[in-house]
């Protein structure tokens, strides 16, 4: 008979850190025998492993070990789910404490309702730049008490998404692109629906991205995303290689947009990148495209080099059925790149000319500066329609 849960904790040479994760969920509000725990490392050579025998005795705790080939929290997180009976998934990081209530609540979370969803848990104290505890969360630490869900709201410990779960009442779904609000230092997904996606891609190494990558598919494969205040955990702060992670977090960026030809994730990085609202710029961008319709297929980056010299029209200028936005230009219908036109994906110098149509006007005055820079990118040559002006 399968568990109701599976915590999945990824880990690498956080043997310290990880003895408070397991000491937390050895404290739990839910029978013990209703879910595991499975500790997926990625490589260790500190004493984790002395740390998961430790816990044997106190939770149904399960270890998979692979070599260390570098940071691949993808496929340690993958092989951890692989070894799941679990009906539900929850992925937790490594030195992040679960509330008593932890467990519990991301189990009733999936047995409300029929829609399959997938559940995004408050992390209180996330904080890049923190290198020690709060003096209150060390004294829980020290004794044999659980951490509730109460205690750790008192320490008043700030998620890094308050700002936008406040605009949006907590309603993910309400806040355009909630994917991009899917992170897996506190999440849980159906186990059949995670499986159903292709897990997590393993294409993703070192830090980030591979989390809202997950997120982006499961919400595109019909799968609601869900904000649970009582799945509560705490992070433990630790230091962080800050410079490595942001590199990383680039590379890993690109791959995203990469993997899936997708305006809006285009969007969503290019907001980011120059800290523009990217919930606003999503309703923008929808608005523009209302009734556009889309036709044909478009090109893969592989069929791009077929076009070099040719000229490009950034929105076709005789034809205004297709979501293209970059458009080797033939007689205003040809084959198209599906863009905003903000990162193309496309090498630079490729065509001879771009042009810029009338049809960006509607958001030609957020994006202007970034529609330039990338057509400039693009081709020496860069015109614009009458009415964008100059």
């Amino acid at each position: 008979m399968s568990m109701k849960a599976s915590v999945i904790i990824p880990t690498y040479d956080r043997a310290n850190i990880l003895a408070y994760t397991l000491h937390s969920l050895a404290r739990q509000t839910i029978k013990n025998d209703d879910f595991e725990v499975i500790v997926s490392d990625d490589g260790s050579s500190d004493r984790t492993v002395d740390v998961v025998r430790e816990y044997e005795a106190h939770l149904n705790l399960r270890y998979t070990y692979h070599d260390d080939l570098g940071h691949r929290t993808a496929s340690t997180r993958n092989a951890g789910a692989t070894l799941a009976t679990g009906e539900t998934l929850i992925f937790l990081d490594s030195g992040t404490l679960a509330c008593a209530e932890f467990v519990e609540s991301h189990v009733r979370e999936h047995q409300d309702g029929t829609t399959p969803r997938a559940v995004v848990g408050r992390v209180g104290g996330y904080d890049t730049a923190a290198s020690a505890p709060p003096v209150s969360l060390q004294t829980r630490l020290s004794g044999s008490e659980s951490l509730t869900v109460a205690q750790a709201r008192a320490m008043g410990l700030a998620d890094m998404r308050d700002g936008e779960l406040a605009r949006f009442e907590g309603d993910i779904e309400a806040a355009l692109l909630p994917w991009r609000l899917f992170w897996t230092g506190n999440c849980s997904v159906r186990t059949t629906a995670f499986r159903e996606v292709g897990g997590f891609d393993d294409r993703f190494v070192g830090w980030g991205v591979e989390d809202v990558d997950l997120g982006y598919r499961l919400s595109r494969d019909g799968v609601l995303l869900a904000w649970s205040e009582d799945a509560l955990a705490v992070e433990y702060p630790h230091p962080r290689a800050t410079m490595t992670n942001t590199e990383n977090n680039y590379r890993n960026h690109r791959l995203f947009l990469e993997s899936h030809i997708d305006p809006e994730i285009e969007l969503f990085l290019s907001a980011r990148r120059v800290g523009k609202d990217v919930h606003d710029a999503a309703v923008e961008y929808r608005e523009w495209i209302a009734g556009m319709g889309i036709e044909g297929s478009a090109l893969e980056p592989q069929e791009i080099s077929s076009f070099v010299g040719r000229h490009a029209v950034f929105g076709p200028e005789r034809s205004n059925d297709l979501d293209v936005l970059v458009t080797p230009m033939f007689d205003g219908t040809g084959p198209w790149r599906r863009s905003v036109g903000l990162d193309t994906r496309l090498p630079s110098g490729i065509f001879e000319s771009v042009h810029i149509s009338g049809v960006y006007q509607p958001i030609w005055r957020r994006w202007r500066e970034q529609l330039l820079a990338e057509a400039g990118r693009l081709a020496a040559r860069v015109t614009l329609a009458p009415d964008l002006g100059a």
